[in-house]
């Protein structure tokens, strides 16, 4: 994959831009993992929403090899799911969370079609390995938010495939995520220290071929929607 730098907006021009969200940004789907370390990913899905109106479609599904002995095992995951959407979001009513089953990578393309998806964003954990390949299926940017690294703060990585249109996508898609940061940093630091990040907030890495494999792949619609309570 090759990755691009997206340039930093100003706090005026962030502004316009979350105000001026076109109608490709009425949806997000986030991944939801239930850990700690899964919490980034819904920061950035409650952010995006909080700034620009769009609706977020929680998702999740039981991870391989979770163990399935003691009590309940299947009713705890979820409780830690829930109780995740609770850490991050006052909008707990508005979250639906749905749980996948049987081929997730396909059900998880045929939830992001039906809700008209603008963007996924996943769990940093899984997101080198499987991110490209849920950006082919999808066809839509995936989001992560990658960790500190000695040159930058937190930096949100984007995937996308490479042909113009997508790539059109997500760069619009990363404006919007830079604006959206660029705001919250400035409610909550000096603009000094805003103004002064040394690498961009937004990373665009492109896919650059469609696998063969893809080409067979079947979906499935085994799929349960739940209400977090």
């Amino acid at each position: 994959m090759c990755t691009q730098s997206v340039p930093r907006v100003g706090l005026t021009d962030a502004e316009n831009l979350a105000q001026d969200i076109p109608a490709s940004l009425q949806h997000v789907v986030v991944i939801c993992d239930g850990t700690p370390g899964g919490d980034k990913a819904l920061h950035l899905a409650n952010a995006i929403s909080q700034s620009t109106g769009a609706s977020v479609r929680a998702v999740t599904w039981l991870p391989v090899g979770y163990a399935l002995d003691g009590d309940a095992p299947i009713e705890n995951f979820l409780a830690s799911v829930t109780q995740q959407l609770y850490r991050i979001t006052t909008m707990i009513g508005f979250w639906r969370l749905e749980l996948l089953t049987g081929y997730v990578d396909q059900q998880l393309a045929q939830l992001c079609s039906q809700e008209a998806a603008a963007l996924l964003i996943v769990p940093s954990r899984s997101a080198e390995s499987l991110a490209p390949r849920w950006t082919l299926m999808t066809g839509i940017p995936v989001a992560w938010v990658a960790g500190k690294t000695a040159l930058c703060g937190e930096q949100v990585i984007l995937c996308t495939r490479a042909d113009a249109k997508s790539q059109h996508h997500a760069h619009f898609m990363a404006a919007i995520v830079t604006a959206v940061h660029t705001m919250s940093m400035a409610c909550r630091t000096s603009p000094d220290r805003y103004t002064k990040r040394p690498c961009p907030y937004v990373q665009v890495q492109t896919v650059p071929m469609v696998p063969a494999y893809f080409a067979g792949a079947h979906s499935s619609s085994n799929n349960l929607s739940l209400t977090a309570s």
